[in-house]
């Protein structure tokens, strides 16, 4: 297999704003701008995630940390990252592993429909930019809201020989024991 071509498919093929999507990750996006950004992902930042220096070329699907010490570490520097460099360096995976994972996540015979895509078309900001003030259920990372909606998009995916009974008494189980869950946990902290 020519991984060079299949490499160049797969960064035209999926967006980044899908794959940062995937990882619960929310862009902010000001009006009539081709940008998006949002305080930066990767593990080669440093520790100071409230800033802004993650950014997103919506038009060419590209991505960039303006952090000078993040950019040193995550292998795209002053240029512009793919997909592909995106779950290498999120993951810390080599490129070739980074493209089996994009592939099992978004297979080219199922294409999914681009977060990206819909606030182009519809003209309207939907959740992959609206920013989750919410508390962490892990502190420093992604509200508690965010995970949940990144979980619920995992969940929801259907396995290819999955039947209609068996995926939805997975969903069913999956909804309700987060629900338990979340009340155990809830009760919890109101208890302390």
């Amino acid at each position: 297999m020519d991984f060079k071509i299949q490499f160049k498919e797969m960064k035209e093929r999926i967006k980044v704003v899908d794959v940062l999507y995937r990882y619960g990750v929310r862009l902010r996006k000001k009006p009539d701008s081709d940008y998006a950004s949002c305080a930066c992902p990767l593990p080669t930042h440093p520790e100071d995630r409230n800033n802004n220096a993650f950014g997103v070329h919506l038009p060419s699907n590209r991505w960039q940390c303006k952090h000078p010490e993040c950019a040193k570490k995550n292998g795209v520097g002053d240029k512009w990252g793919d997909c592909i460099n995106l779950v290498a360096v999120h993951d810390t995976v080599d490129a070739k592993q980074a493209a089996e994972r994009l592939d099992s996540w978004f297979p080219k015979e199922k294409p999914a429909h681009s977060h990206g895509e819909t606030r182009e078309v519809r003209g309207i900001s939907p959740h992959p930019y609206i920013s989750d003030n919410t508390s962490s259920a892990v502190a420093g990372k992604t509200g508690y809201m965010q995970e949940v909606e990144a979980w619920f998009y995992t969940l929801i995916v259907r396995e290819d020989d999955e039947a209609d009974d068996e995926y939805w008494s997975r969903i069913l189980k999956a909804l309700k024991t987060r629900l338990h869950d979340s009340y155990k946990a809830g009760q919890k902290a109101r208890a302390a």
